[in-house]
C-alpha cells in the first residue's frame, strides 16, 4: 500500500509539474511575450494618446490588458494548483482506498462536461493551429488546408455554444420555477454561492491561505457541495465561453477585421486565458491531486467517496445526514 501511495505522488507531481509547464509555455509565447515586445513599447500611446472613439485604440488597450489579466491569473491558479497538490501530499491515494460512494453528479451533468471538452478541444486544437500558420514545423506536424482547419474549428464553437445554451435555458428555468416557490436561490444552486464579496472572499483568498499554510489547520472555509475552487472555476468558465462564442459569432458574420481587430483580439486572448487556465487548473488540480490520481473517476461515474465530501463539502455533507435521518433521499 506504501509503494501504490508514492506512485500516486509521483505520478500526481510529474502530471502536475507537466501541465503547469505546458500552461507558462502557453502563457509565455502568447502573453508574456507580446506583453514585452508590443504592449509596454505602446504604452505610450495608449495612455498618452486615450482616444474613446478609435478603434485602434480600443484594440492596443484591450491586447495590453488581457495580456496582464492572463499572467496574473495564470500565476493565482498556478499557486492555487501547487498548494492543492502541497497539501494533499501528506496523504497520497487517500481517497482512492475509500469505498462508501454517493452520487454528486448527475448523467445530465457529465454529458455536457464531456461534450463541452470535445468541443473546447476542438476549437483550441484548430485555433492555435491556424494561429501558427506561417511556422513551416506547425504545418509540418499539421499539414491540414486552412479551409478544413476552420470547419473543424466553427463545429468545435458550435458543440461548445450548443452545450452552453441548453445549460444556461435548462438552469434558468429551474432559477425562475426556484424564486417563485419561494425556494432560498443558495440551497438549490450552491454554486452562486460565491456571487458575493464574501463569498468571492472565501474562494478567491480564505481557501488559497487556508491551503498555503497561513490560516491554522482547523479553519478551513466550509464549502457546499462543490468546494470554493470549483465554484469560481464553474463562472470563469461559463463567462469565457460567451466571451469566446459572442465574438465568434461576429466574425463568422463579418471576418476577423471587423472593427479593426478587436473583436479578434478578445477571441484569441480569451481563448489562451481558458488554455492556459484548463492545463494549470482544471486538469492538474482536479485529477492529478495526489490523493485521487491518476485520475478522478466521478467523471465518468458521478460518484465520490463519502469520507471525501465529509472533508471537502462539509456543509452539504451536514445536509445529507439531516436528510438520512428524515428518511429522505442523500444523493
Amino acid at each position: 500500500m506504501k509503494h501504490r501511495s508514492r506512485l500516486y505522488l509521483v505520478v500526481g507531481l510529474v502530471a502536475t509539474l507537466i501541465l503547469l509547464g505546458l500552461a507558462w509555455t502557453t502563457v509565455y509565447y502568447f502573453a508574456f511575450k507580446p506583453l514585452l515586445e508590443i504592449d509596454i513599447p505602446m504604452l505610450g500611446v495608449i495612455f498618452g494618446e486615450v482616444d474613446l472613439t478609435s478603434t485602434l485604440w480600443w484594440r492596443s488597450f484591450i491586447h495590453f490588458l488581457y495580456d496582464v489579466v492572463i499572467v496574473v491569473v495564470v500565476a493565482y491558479i498556478s499557486i492555487q494548483t501547487l498548494a492543492i497538490f502541497s497539501f494533499y501530499a501528506r496523504e497520497p491515494g487517500k481517497y482512492r482506498a475509500m469505498q462508501e460512494t454517493i452520487l454528486k453528479y448527475s448523467w445530465w451533468q457529465r454529458i455536457q462536461h464531456h461534450l463541452l471538452v470535445i468541443g473546447f478541444a476542438l476549437a483550441a486544437f484548430t485555433g492555435i493551429v491556424m494561429y501558427q500558420n506561417n511556422n513551416p514545423y506547425w504545418k509540418t506536424l499539421f499539414p491540414l488546408s486552412r479551409d478544413t482547419l476552420i470547419i473543424l474549428h466553427i463545429i468545435g464553437g458550435v458543440l461548445m455554444g450548443a452545450i452552453a445554451l441548453l445549460h444556461l435555458v435548462f438552469y434558468a428555468t429551474q432559477f425562475f420555477l426556484v424564486v417563485k416557490a419561494g425556494v432560498p436561490v443558495r440551497e438549490v444552486f450552491p454554486v452562486t454561492r460565491v456571487l458575493s464579496f464574501s463569498g468571492w472572499k472565501t474562494a478567491a483568498i480564505d481557501n488559497l491561505l487556508y491551503l498555503v499554510g497561513l490560516k491554522k489547520r482547523g479553519s478551513k472555509p466550509p464549502a457546499h457541495k462543490y468546494a470554493h475552487e470549483s465554484a469560481l472555476e464553474y463562472w470563469m468558465t461559463f463567462a469565457g465561453v460567451a466571451i469566446i462564442g459572442v465574438t465568434g459569432i461576429i466574425m463568422a458574420l463579418y471576418g476577423p477585421r471587423v472593427l479593426d481587430g478587436v473583436v479578434w483580439v478578445i477571441h484569441f486572448k480569451e481563448a489562451v486565458l481558458a488554455i492556459s487556465a484548463l492545463l494549470a487548473g482544471h486538469l492538474a488540480s482536479v485529477h492529478f491531486n495526489p490523493a485521487i490520481a491518476p485520475l478522478d473517476s466521478s467523471i465518468f461515474t458521478g460518484r465520490v467517496p463519502l469520507e471525501r465530501i465529509r472533508e471537502e463539502n462539509i456543509l452539504w455533507y451536514e445536509e445529507l445526514v439531516k436528510k438520512k435521518e428524515g428518511g429522505g433521499s442523500g444523493s
